[in-house]
């Protein structure tokens, strides 16, 4: 098994945490090139064990003993390629060179067709391996041989294996793209249109892939390959349907959700008992220990504004165990 070991000083994640019947994903590895990629205190499964990133693109990992990842096997390839989107969905994107389009694009490949992602932007392939579509995304460039690019450069096999969606065709890579006559992609709720500083946090459909805001005023999308509504050919009238109810829920999305910052306030943790056990809490942000009434001692980490519906901010702060106390 493969496991990344670091300094003995460094505290190993509690073993364990892996689902019953893993499989340490070695098409993913080495870790520290995921870490050098997704920065200090990222966290992750390999498959059968929990990762930590730490500083200097370095891994913990607990030392559960899995099978290795069976290439050959369509059940662990299948398996990795569900933990490779866990993983990749949440960090920045990159362009990649080894899915450029003068790369990916060939005659026939994937069935006639064949749409696909370099990281960063959607590329279209015509059935004559010309380039008909290309979003305009800005990203920094990957490498090659990051765990990144290579999961991307495997993902894309995978599809262009598969050909065409069908409704009589399963699988993992199957449900997460969609049959394309089902949704579009949709001009007007890009990334690049929506989210701005004051969106921070905030996360939305643009049709067909999920967009989450940055403090940046930069989005990160997910993967997932569909049409614009100017490639929909006979189906134009519906795909402009489609998106202005999708816009529409954009919308109202947006007006529910509000600006949020500290999940516990000292004034509502902090009374006479927690006071006299000093007790420590997590706001969401910083950790906080109780000084006197409704009053706390605070690490001083700045924190953006989330832009979040009260159901998303809740979950937020029960994911950093800060609706508790």
């Amino acid at each position: 098994m493969l496991t990344l070991t670091v300094l003995p000083l460094l505290v190993l994640l509690a073993a364990g945490a892996a689902e019953a019947g893993g499989v340490t994903c070695t098409s993913l590895h080495p870790l520290d090139s995921i870490c050098a990629t997704a920065g200090e205190g990222f966290s992750f499964s390999d498959g059968c064990n929990r990762v930590r990133c730490l500083a200097g693109g370095l891994a913990a990992s607990s030392r559960r003993r899995c099978p290795t990842e069976d290439p050959l096997s369509a059940k662990d390839r299948s398996q990795c390629v569900s933990v490779g989107f866990a993983i990749f969905d949440r960090v920045p994107p990159r362009s990649c060179p080894n899915a450029s389009p003068e790369s990916v694009c060939r005659p026939g490949r994937g069935g006639g067709g064949f749409r696909f992602t370099d990281g960063c932007n959607m590329i279209a392939c015509s059935e004559d391996g010309s380039v008909v579509g290309v979003t305009r995304r800005s990203c920094p460039a990957g490498e090659s041989d990051s765990a990144f690019c290579r999961f991307i450069e495997r993902l894309n096999e995978e599809s262009a294996e598969q050909g065409p969606p069908t409704s009589g065709k399963r699988g993992s890579m199957r449900r997460r793209r969609r049959n394309f006559s089902q949704e579009f992609a949709c001009p007007r709720l890009a990334a690049e249109r929506i989210c701005d500083p004051a969106t921070n946090g905030f996360t939305y459909s643009d049709g067909c892939n999920t967009v989450t805001c940055h403090a940046d005023g930069t989005g990160q999308t997910t993967f997932k390959a569909c049409p614009r509504p100017d490639e929909a050919g006979d189906r134009a009238a519906a795909a402009a349907a489609y998106c202005e109810s999708a816009e529409r829920q954009m919308r109202a999305k947006m007006q529910r959700a509000s600006l949020r910052r500290r999940c516990l306030q000292p004034e509502t943790v902090c009374v006479a008992d927690a006071v006299r056990r000093r007790q420590v809490f997590n706001d969401g942000c910083n950790r906080c220990v109780c000084r006197a009434l409704g009053e706390a001692s605070c690490t001083r980490r700045s924190c953006p504004a989330l832009l979040m519906t009260e159901e998303e901010f809740r979950g937020y702060c029960e994911r950093r165990g800060a609706d508790r106390h």
